[in-house]
């Protein structure tokens, strides 16, 4: 047998929760968190599209002679 959750019933139930300057802290220190998260991920991004640059130019000076696959162990 189920139980069922009535909204007379649901409404009625209190939840805990931290007063309003807490609340305030909390949703600062989350943005601030989250500003910090979203520039990390643009610094990793642009370094992940700084290796491909370096890695497609490491390819081509390769294939083309400027540089001899003995330093491509150094």
């Amino acid at each position: 047998i189920r139980d069922s959750l009535y909204t007379d019933s649901f409404l009625s139930i209190h939840f805990p929760y931290p007063p309003v300057h807490e609340q305030q802290a909390i949703a600062a220190f989350i943005q601030k968190e989250r500003t910090e998260m979203l520039q990390m991920e643009s610094l990793l991004i642009r370094s992940i599209e700084l290796a491909k640059e370096r890695r497609a130019a490491l390819i081509t000076a390769a294939v083309t002679g400027q540089i001899a696959m003995e330093d491509m162990d150094k």
